[in-house]
């Protein structure tokens, strides 16, 4: 997401916005001059980029190097899930393996 000193919005009676990303830094991944046009009421975002320009993006796009090769920088990049399934670390899910009996406790 861009920060909002990066966009320029107009508004319409039909509670739509048409936004341009006006400058994107290259770190974002972000085509500059890319036009959307998000509607609130639907809950939907309209692209205008070129029919070819996801798949010349897609050829463009390299990985960037690892950061961390060891440690809680090297596990988190391997082991966290995404937003959707929790944020949490892929080993802590009990959905696979033999259930583990409760300890005993004396």
């Amino acid at each position: 997401m861009l920060p909002a000193s990066h966009l320029a919005a107009t508004s319409s009676a039909s509670g739509t916005a048409a936004t341009t990303a006006a400058t994107a830094g290259s770190d974002t991944g972000a085509t500059t001059g890319a036009a959307t046009t998000p509607n609130t009421q639907q809950g939907r975002t309209a692209s205008a980029l070129a029919s070819r320009s996801p798949a010349r993006r897609q050829a463009a796009w390299k990985p960037l190097p690892r950061r961390y090769e060891r440690g809680y920088g090297w596990m988190f990049g391997q082991h966290i899930l995404q937003a959707n399934e929790g944020c949490d670390f892929d080993f802590l899910e009990t959905s696979f393996g033999a259930p583990v009996p409760e300890p005993a406790i004396y």
